[in-house]
């Protein structure tokens, strides 16, 4: 077909985030994406392609994220500035070196945090030096409040995510690996307290687990890209100096809907991959594909749960038709296809689920298709978004089940 012809991302669609953002380029480093400048981010080791990073805003609520001089709290412990590359390519990651004290030794910092209940991740760039092994917590002004993690920083493998005390729940940990011996270690659980102080604190250890020994005055671990956030998922790295900085929500959509959309019946088809686990805790419907009237009233919709991948049709706010299939594994690419006409709805997951629906009303008045957010411009998926496709019919089963396969 001669008319058929490339077209550019922002020929497309519109894309808009109100800050800088980073992402893993093509080298594998940790890049910097100006302000409404798409991340199209790649694997920091295998170097293949993950997709458009979407992201919701998050603040890195700690200072001085890269360097642990300065706001950083030293307990039996001194720091070295810029004594190693670090995973952006500059030498600015920094040396963590326990004293000869019998004890723990760690570096710390303390925030203000909301009062009410939530979920927090702590995340730090770490690589092995004389000391292979280090623990990452979170922790409250109480004794013994803390979540927390080892890791064996020359092979990436963690201990179990733990609790101690009853002021926290669901601890889970993350070790991405980010080359050259660097790993993403990264805690996150839910605080249950008022408490409105939080420490994020890396301690040096001699052996999994270890925190509690005899140091030798030298021995070290590298530290770079220090984050504490509010959610339940780490998100990019924010880096921060003599403030907390917030990364705004990337915001993704096509620019207009005709004259290839029609609202009588059609296919969406998105392609994805998440990096974490969602959890029951986030009760946010984060949104891969939606296509509505600029609100949550009428609208089919493609997202995801903390348990399941959904896709949904309303009508007047009403739930037309709900298709559900099972939650989205980390680090593995999901398919997902969703067709409409008045009762006649149908969804496909790869994994092989399908389901339908045959009595739904369709929506009216649509004149938004949103990549990763909805209508107020939130829900943001934390996730890749690698394929989207719309198909200007109901695609048959037997199609859906192809797309998906």
């Amino acid at each position: 077909m001669s008319s058929l012809r490339a077209r550019a991302f922002s020929q497309i669609l519109t894309f808009t985030r109100a800050s800088t953002g980073t992402y893993y380029g093509e080298d594998g480093a940790v890049a910097v994406a100006a302000v409404n400048e798409p991340r199209f981010e790649y694997d920091p080791v295998t170097r293949q392609p993950r997709g458009l990073l979407v992201e919701e805003a998050r603040t890195n609520l700690l200072l001085q994220s890269a360097d642990f001089t300065t706001t950083w709290v030293n307990t039996r412990t001194t720091d070295a500035a810029n004594s190693a590359a670090a995973p952006d390519g500059t030498t600015s990651a920094d040396s963590v070196i326990e004293d000869s004290s019998s004890n723990t030794h760690y570096i710390a910092q303390t925030v203000v945090v909301a009062s009410a209940a939530a979920d927090y991740a702590f995340s730090v760039s770490l690589k092995a030096g004389t000391r292979s092994h280090a623990l990452i917590a979170m922790a409250e002004s109480v004794a013994g409040q803390t979540c927390y993690v080892a890791v064996n920083l020359t092979t990436g493998a963690l201990g179990t995510a733990s609790v101690g005390g009853a002021n926290w729940t669901d601890p889970r940990a993350f070790a991405e690996s980010q080359g050259d011996g660097w790993y993403r270690v990264t805690i996150v659980g839910r605080k249950l307290s008022a408490a409105t102080a939080l420490t994020a604190e890396l301690y040096v250890s001699d052996a999994m687990g270890s925190i509690n020994y005899t140091g030798n005055g030298s021995s070290l671990i590298y530290a770079w890209g220090a984050q504490l956030e509010a959610g339940p998922y780490v998100t990019s790295y924010i880096p921060t100096t003599t403030s907390a900085a917030t990364r705004a929500a990337d915001v993704c959509g096509v620019s207009s809907l005709s004259p290839w959309f029609a609202e009588a019946e059609g296919t969406i088809f998105a392609e994805y991959m998440v990096p974490w686990t969602y959890v029951n805790t986030d009760t946010t419907s984060r949104r891969i594909v939606q296509v509505d009237n600029a609100s949550d009233v009428e609208r089919h919709i493609v997202f995801i749960s903390g348990t399941n991948r959904v896709g949904l049709t309303t009508s007047a706010s009403i739930a037309q038709a709900q298709i559900n299939g099972a939650a989205a594994a980390a680090g593995v690419v999901q398919r997902h296809a969703y067709a409409w006409r008045e009762n006649d709805i149908a969804g496909a997951f790869s994994g092989g689920q399908f389901g339908s629906d045959a009595s739904a009303v369709m929506p009216s008045g649509l004149t938004n298709f949103r990549i990763g957010s909805g209508p107020e411009n939130t829900q943001q998926p934390i996730a890749y978004i690698r394929k989207v496709r719309f198909y200007p019919r109901r695609l048959s089963d037997n199609e859906l089940r192809s797309l998906v396969a």
